[in-house]
């Protein structure tokens, strides 16, 4: 994916004038379209050709959110004319999840450029995800203004409830505490997506971390911008308190409570859980704070400002959204007697891994899952009932569900043929001390797998089968050495070898 949003946001434009002057937060809106979003086969283009991008206005730093399998150096250069270019310099890093894949926030200072290049040098581990977003305001500067926040608020409790409906707290996925506050009494709602990977490889609770930091400590802003955010899963989470002002749309923040769905939603539609819990969430808010369900209450982001958010297969669910909200949250039930049968058809044991195209089948009945591995089969007869799963590819998976009207869940793991979940990682380092790394050493498995340690020495093998492996690392100049792990399906094992 490749997108250049033609409005860049506002806070850029703001900012780029102010000269330092105080911001207020009703002035402030949803940074996450601004700039130049990445990944897939444009990112690798990007980062082997680092071609010059242009931004609308002049701007004094750039902002940049990446995801990385190990570190990766991000470096930038800028000009003022598009002819006359600054060094490549570093990403600054302001703050790193690491999980199985590791999320960045950094910033770069450029203050008086127009145009900007982005390249990862190196042969080794490359980013898979990238979003740079240029900023008007100096490095340091605070742009929202409020009163002094509680200390701590939000961050111990481990749930709360919304108008009755449950909701993972601040505290639940570690949130920072608030620099300032500013109140306000809601009287509508604002839906937004965050476009950060939609197929997510971290864990919510380390999305909202880095989503968190790159409003605070990049952006300038008290605290994250959305109220609540909807996660791909369909959990939802606490961001900024909902009595205080958020930080989400331009001059319309007073009174607007920001719901955000975690992902992009361009092209990719939210899945069918996340659009009945934001339904539950919608309704819930509605009730706490007495605002009614209607179009003229919620609302997508793109109907204040001139942007795609929250994206148009986000967008066009909104109906629904408000409709089952006015319900109560809770979307029409099957007939009486019969049910719905639906699920996630994915890889192994990870549900996170959803396979898309396999083939559902219910005694005579088949369909086929979607781009999220989603699947549902409604009107199903009461009884007993096998719901088998194939895809080429994959061995055929089944399981045996209960149907007596209602919703049923039936998801279905499908193991690869001939291969398996497990993931080896490790370094490559010598004298005795693994912080000495070797780079582009070459990793060779006794399964016959092969890789090349990036400049770090760091190396990552995904997709291998279960059972002992001897793993065997050499480089010119360095005896080769060989150690042996067991590897097991849906877990992840290190091997680092000395040489």
């Amino acid at each position: 994916m490749n997108r250049r949003v033609s409005c860049w946001m506002s806070l850029a434009l703001l900012a780029a004038g102010c000269g330092g002057a105080e911001i207020e937060a009703s002035d402030l809106d949803d940074s996450s379209e601004a700039g130049l979003v990445l990944e897939g086969a444009s990112l690798d283009r990007e980062l082997s050709l680092s071609p010059a991008h242009r931004a609308a206005v002049p701007f004094a730093r750039l902002g940049v959110l990446w995801d990385a399998p190990a570190p990766a150096v991000l470096e930038v250069s800028t000009s003022t004319d598009g002819r006359t270019w600054s060094p490549f310099r570093p990403v600054e890093v302001v703050s790193a999840e690491v999980e199985q894949t590791s999320s960045f926030v950094g910033q770069l200072e450029a203050p008086g450029a127009r145009f900007f290049r982005v390249r990862a040098p190196g042969g080794g581990q490359r980013p898979t995800f990238v979003r740079l977003q240029p900023l008007g305001a100096r490095l340091g500067e605070t742009l929202e203004q409020g009163d002094e926040a509680q200390d701590g608020i939000g961050t111990r409790r481990s749930a709360l409830t919304v108008g009755g409906v449950s909701v993972h707290s601040r505290a639940s996925w570690g949130a920072q505490p608030p620099r300032c506050a500013s109140g306000h009494a809601p009287y509508r709602m604002t839906i937004h997506h965050t476009v950060t990977p939609t197929m997510d490889s971290m864990s919510p609770e380390a999305r909202l971390r880095q989503i968190q930091s790159f409003h605070m400590n990049v952006q300038g802003w008290c605290d994250i911008g959305y109220h609540f955010l909807v996660s791909r899963d369909g959990r939802l989470w606490e961001g900024r308190p909902a009595h205080n002002l958020g930080t989400h749309v331009a001059n319309h923040n007073s009174g607007n409570v920001g719901i955000a769905f975690m992902g992009d939603y361009s092209s990719t539609p939210p899945t069918d859980r996340q659009i009945d819990e934001a339904a539950r969430l919608v309704a819930g808010i509605g009730r706490q704070f007495g605002i009614a369900i209607s179009s003229e209450r919620i609302k997508g982001h793109r109907d204040y400002n001139a942007t795609s958010c929250p994206g148009d297969a986000l967008y066009a669910r909104l109906p629904t959204i408000i409709s089952r909200a006015r319900q109560g949250g809770t979307p029409p039930p099957p007939p009486p007697g019969r049910g719905v049968v639906k699920g996630i058809i994915y890889r192994g044991t990870d549900p996170s891994e959803r396979l898309a195209g396999a083939t559902v089948t219910l005694g005579g009945r088949s369909t086929t899952s979607n781009a999220n591995g989603y699947y549902e089969l409604r009107d199903v007869e009461p009884g007993t009932h096998t719901i088998t799963a194939q895809l080429p590819g994959y061995a055929p998976g089944s399981v045996t569900r209960v149907v007596n009207g209602g919703e049923v869940w039936g998801s279905i793991g499908l193991w690869p043929l001939a291969s398996g979940t497990a993931v080896l990682q490790g370094v490559i380092y010598t004298g005795g001390n693994s912080a000495h790394r070797v780079p582009f050493a070459q990793v060779r498995l006794s399964t016959g797998h092969t890789t090349t340690a990036d400049d770090s020495g760091f190396y990552r093998l995904s997709g291998l089968p279960p059972g002992p492996v001897t793993i065997t690392a050499s480089k010119s100049g360095y005896a080769p050495n060989s150690i042996q792990r067991t590897l097991q399906n849906g877990t992840t094992v290190w091997g680092s070898v000395p040489l």
